[in-house]
């Protein structure tokens, strides 16, 4: 994602609507998925690769956390159900719709953040630094990470 932008310019809530930002709060490496209300077909899809991504970092899991950016005041009773029975250690995030594709989505070939089936890699101070489309094979994103952790301070 060129230029990186900085996540923190979004005004974040955590699932308690409390505000949350991303350099204190989070302080790991991040994948991100973007959705509303609803998390069906393309998401679920995404929300899965994310997750087998992140398990696939083996001892270096701990340093990487995944994030579902909730776009609606709060996801519907399936969503919410979905989220908790098959993706566990995932903090859901809230930001409002229109902020969320004005700070990603505000250059030219830019995708949607919300049905693009984008997942984005955040760094460790809240900068969004790659986006992976469905387009992209899990491996390159796995590939990407443990380069990165690699050749970053724990």
């Amino acid at each position: 994602l060129q230029p990186p932008r900085q996540i923190d310019e979004l005004s974040l809530g955590n699932a308690a609507g409390t505000p949350w930002r991303y350099e204190t709060d989070g302080a790991s490496w991040g994948i991100l998925v973007a959705g509303g209300a609803e998390c069906t077909g393309l998401c679920r899809e995404r929300m899965f690769l994310a997750r087998q991504v992140h398990r696939t970092l083996g001892r270096d899991m701990h340093r990487v956390k995944r994030f579902y950016l909730d776009t609606a005041d709060n996801v519907s009773p399936e969503t919410a159900a979905y989220l908790k029975a098959e993706q566990p250690d995932l903090t859901i995030l809230r930001a409002p719709e229109a902020a969320l594709r004005s700070l990603l989505a505000n250059r030219p070939g830019d995708p949607d953040p919300l049905s693009s089936g984008a997942i984005y890699l955040v760094d460790k101070r809240g900068f969004v630094m790659m986006v992976y489309l469905p387009t992209h094979p899990g491996r390159a994103m796995t590939d990407d990470l443990r380069f990165l952790l690699r050749n970053s301070p724990e």
